[in-house]
């Protein structure tokens, strides 16, 4: 049976696992796995890739990339096969070092980064090579840093804030507090769906019955300011609060999808999904949603 293709495509993001031989170990000490870092980082350079996640393990290990012009077949193909020389040569071998074929799953630009990030960075501590995540041969140092000539951190941790630093205390909080999610099991072609904890929701639910239009009001009244200044782009506090319930709610209560909220206030998708995680992990913002949830679904007038 012929193999699939692999897909192709600027700006495509696959998580790969690639397993020693016969399930036998891969990297045999540090220095092991130190040479695959350097090979990395020289293929990087060479076909102009982003790695936005790595966990080397002893038997196998995890990638997190984004190709661009060049396909990701010759872009493991060397990385592979350079290590596969080194090891050979190290330890007075020959034949494989990988199974044949790493895993390939191509996945979607959206949420579900970041429990894959999670995820891969969980796994020695899985694994049992780790008592916690700080793990000397993953990303997690990476982001904890927020910066690597490696690994491209920004792109996730701009999920979790536009400030550096509070990005970061997001991201950890986003890791210690969150139960692991198991890998789902898909065909590699199948782009996975987002899976974020998400907010406690009110005993009746997030139907809240109300239009986009309706909900704007309400929420410009409660925030004492007018429905045009809600669909500005602004930094004033005020405005800033009432667009980031608005976007909440809406999305929330399924009145607009992600996208079409981005479009309705004139932002990014990764905007959106950035509000949602600042709600997510500050236990002051999920109050005032659920206060304000309350107040919309009891009908009662909403005032500053």
């Amino acid at each position: 049976m012929a193999r699939k293709p692999r897909i192709h495509y600027h700006g495509a993001i696959n998580h790969i696992i690639a397993r020693g031989n016969n399930r036998e170990n891969i990297f045999c000490k540090n220095d092991d796995k130190a040479k695959y870092l350097d090979l990395l980082k020289k293929y990087k350079d060479k076909y102009d890739f982003l790695i936005y996640a790595y966990a080397l393990m002893d038997n196998h290990l995890h990638l997190l990339i984004e190709v661009r012009d060049n396909p990701l077949s010759g872009i493991m193909q060397g990385i592979q096969l350079s290590y596969t020389q080194y090891f050979n040569k190290n330890y007075g071998r020959v034949g494989h070092v990988f199974q044949q074929r790493y895993k390939a799953v191509l996945c979607g630009k959206d949420d579900y980064l970041l429990t894959l990030i999670k995820y891969i960075h969980a796994n020695p501590v899985k694994a049992g090579l780790s008592p916690s995540l700080d793990y000397k041969w993953s990303s997690h140092r990476d982001y904890i840093r927020a910066e690597s000539d490696l690994v491209s951190t920004e792109f996730i941790l701009n999920y979790f804030g536009n400030e550096p630093q509070k990005a970061v205390q997001n991201y950890l909080q986003f890791m210690q507090n969150t139960q692991e999610e198991d890998m789902p099991k898909s065909n590699p072609a199948v782009l996975y769906q987002p899976v974020l904890p998400k907010i406690k929701k009110s005993s009746n639910g997030l139907n809240i019955g109300v239009s986009p239009e309706e909900l704007l009001t309400l929420i410009a009244k409660k925030i004492n300011i007018s429905e045009e200044m809600v669909l500005k782009k602004s930094k004033l506090p005020k405005i800033a609060r009432a667009r980031r319930n608005f976007l909440y709610l809406a999305v929330s209560s399924g009145l607009l999808t992600r996208s079409r909220a981005a479009e309705f206030l004139g932002i990014s998708q990764s905007a959106v999904t950035r509000t949602f995680n600042e709600i997510e992990y500050n236990e002051k913002f999920r109050v005032e949603m659920e206060e304000c949830l309350k107040e919309i679904k009891d009908g009662k007038k909403v005032t500053k």
